[in-house]
């Protein structure tokens, strides 16, 4: 079945059964809920599954979180034979209205993708008891309606080993990272790879830029050159359509580069040691497998490493053996909760 764009003009014709509003994005495993008891979950019907899908900031084609999301959005009408909907490059000004319309619109479960949206779902969720909002990544939402859920992958887990393998790997002591925003939910990404960077080597030096924007591929480039200026030769990026510029940029300056949300390495073969993975596609699926399990319920689920839902890529043949064996140790003792990552909200200073 084709996509479905829905706009203020054509919402009308779809306004008919309830919504369930989902922000999501990583995979299947583990259901905790944070807050207690949930409530009764919407019951499912016999019609057909409706599952809308947001994007901030980026396009749903850009080789990175926002494909990743919408591979999921084709994996639940795949499965389900769903009609889907989808629309990219949201900002603050768009993105209420456009919930709103989704949720006037009939859709079952609409994916939010990032927390930047959880303000707006919790304010909207009450007006349309219907309707699941469920908001990924995000975590700690406080006390929300009965139809909200938030998803947290614990990308910290995964990006802590990143920051590792690039003290390992780095000739000069200095490293870098780039981000689109400064969420506290890419904010603690970066920190985990400065904390990883620091367990290897505590006096490495580590260049941090966020950018204010997930969709300039030339502001990328431009923040990657400047930290190879200043001497990073290893630069983790997470920042969607603007990372692209990053990629370009360590390309041409020949220094390593790790990728995020999927393996990035076919961007530059021969730089890219690794990236961090979030399985976004599963868990996307996942959220719509509950929902028409009626077993969806208000609060926050949970995924880590231990679930296999956030991991680090394999990597290609660019890293020497003892240096690989020691990045799966960590791994493994992460898993077993011998080294402990912290979620760290808000920037620290060197």
């Amino acid at each position: 079945m084709s996509e479905t764009k829905v706009t203020r003009r054509n919402w009308l014709k779809y306004a008919a059964g309830g919504v369930a509003v989902v922000a999501v994005g990583g995979a299947a495993a583990y259901y905790a809920l944070s807050s207690a008891p949930g409530p009764t979950p919407v019951t499912t019907t016999t019609k057909k599954l409706r599952v809308a899908m947001m994007i901030d900031g980026t396009t749903k084609e850009d080789k990175g979180w926002g494909q990743a999301h919408y591979t999921g959005l084709v994996k639940i009408k795949d499965k389900y034979n769903a009609e889907i909907a989808v629309t990219d490059m949201t900002s603050a000004a768009t993105q209420q209205r456009i919930m709103r319309d989704y949720a006037l619109a009939g859709y079952d479960i609409l994916l939010l993708t990032t927390y930047a949206y959880l303000e707006d779902a919790k304010k909207l969720a009450p007006e349309y008891p219907n309707t699941w909002f469920v908001d990924l990544p995000a975590f700690n939402p406080g006390d929300v309606p009965k139809n909200l859920v938030v998803v947290n992958l614990k990308e910290e887990e995964g990006v802590y080993l990143s920051g590792m393998l690039a003290a390992l790997m780095t000739k000069t002591n200095v490293v870098g990272a780039i981000a689109g925003a400064d969420y506290p939910s890419v904010i603690r990404t970066v920190e985990a790879y400065k904390m990883g960077a620091r367990a290897v080597n505590p006096q490495i030096k580590i260049l941090r830029t966020y950018l204010g924007t997930w969709g300039d591929p030339a502001k990328g480039k431009e923040a990657a050159i400047a930290q190879v200026d200043s001497g990073a030769d290893v630069i983790y990026q997470y920042a969607d359509l603007s990372g692209l510029g990053v990629f370009e940029a360590c390309k041409e300056k020949r220094v390593w580069t790790i990728g995020s949300t999927v393996d990035q390495n076919n961007l530059a073969p021969d730089l890219v040691i690794t990236s961090n993975l979030a399985d976004y596609p599963n868990t996307n699926l996942k959220i719509a497998d509950y929902y028409m399990e009626g077993a969806l319920h208000s609060g926050q689920i949970d995924f880590g490493l231990a679930d296999g839902i956030v991991d680090i890529a394999p990597f290609h043949g660019l890293v020497p053996e003892d240096i690989a064996q020691k990045i799966q140790q960590a791994k493994q003792d992460i898993i077993a909760g011998k080294i402990k990552v912290p979620m760290v909200l808000e920037k620290t200073e060197d």
